[in-house]
């Protein structure tokens, strides 16, 4: 399940793409994907929380996830949330660091997967759960925030 915000082209910086979120039992990955396109090229931004094992992890350039940090229990109870937050700097298409709750990754400037083609000069930020084979695992999401002139 997900939920998706879709905005008009912004003028571009270092952006923040924040979400908070809370679960009473395991699920299996909570990711956070952000696509941006122009005339002529799409560029696509992904970090995930994969609770099966454990990790946070970022899509590269070539379009393999990157273990960021492994080792990670999440609380989890229903009325808890956690935040998670991309930075990235969307003039070199570049990502920033990454704030899962109170830690932050540094992300040493990793080039987003960018490709040709585009339309419309759109943006798009979507917040997924996926649920483990067989079960319905439920992820409660709130606070989800677009700022622009992030610190770098």
């Amino acid at each position: 399940a997900g939920m998706n915000h879709y905005f008009n082209f912004p003028v571009l910086s270092s952006m923040g793409f924040e979400f908070s979120f809370g679960f009473a039992a395991q699920t299996s990955i909570v990711e956070l994907i952000l696509v941006m396109t122009n005339t002529t090229q799409v560029f696509t931004a992904r970090i995930r929380y994969d609770d099966v094992n454990d990790q946070l992890t970022y899509r590269d350039a070539a379009g393999v996830d990157i273990v960021v940090a492994s080792g990670l229990m999440l609380a989890k109870l229903p009325e808890l949330f956690h935040t998670m937050k991309l930075v990235i700097d969307a003039v070199t298409r570049t990502y920033r660091y990454v704030i899962l709750d109170n830690v932050t990754y540094d992300l040493d400037g990793a080039p987003i997967n960018t490709v040709v083609g585009g339309a419309a000069a759109v943006g798009g930020m979507g917040v997924y759960n996926y649920s483990r084979a067989g079960f319905n695992d439920l992820v409660y999401v709130d606070d989800v925030i677009i700022t622009q002139n992030e610190p770098v």
